[in-house]
């Protein structure tokens, strides 16, 4: 089984590491499935580490455990698809967030995402979402 994940956990689980807290929702949302990492919440998050000169060793050995899930052909439709859904009822999610919408999708699994919000407006999307610690 596998989930798909949000840059928000890449953030979240970066920001918060040792704290039990928000990894412990996490794992608990994950369980037993292989987290797969979309290239574009890599991107975003890689973006973020450049732009604040985090040693790129720091940041590789971060990634490792996830599994690279690259862009396919076949999410360009669904992307499309997906996006003219949203805009036919007025409910518009940024094009980062469509692109792991559609890599969900064609994988048939969830996102595992703190902002639930966005990716419920996507038709079909199993959305399993988390909360920050107040």
């Amino acid at each position: 089984m596998e989930c798909v994940i949000d840059t928000t956990v890449l953030i979240d689980f970066w920001r918060q590491q040792g704290r039990s807290v928000v990894w412990g929702q996490i794992e608990q949302l994950v369980g037993d499935r292989v987290m797969l990492l979309p290239w574009i919440a890599e991107a975003e998050f890689l973006f973020g580490a450049m732009y604040k000169r985090v040693d790129p060793e720091i940041v590789r050995a971060f990634l490792a455990p996830f599994v690279p899930l690259p862009v396919e052909h076949s999410h360009v439709r669904m992307v499309a698809q997906v996006a003219a859904e949203l805009e036919w009822i007025g409910m518009r999610i940024g094009w980062s967030d469509l692109w792991i919408a559609a890599a969900a999708l064609q994988r048939r699994a969830p996102v595992i995402t703190r902002n639930g919000g966005h990716f419920s407006r996507v038709p079909g999307l199993s959305v399993l979402s988390y909360e920050l610690p107040r």
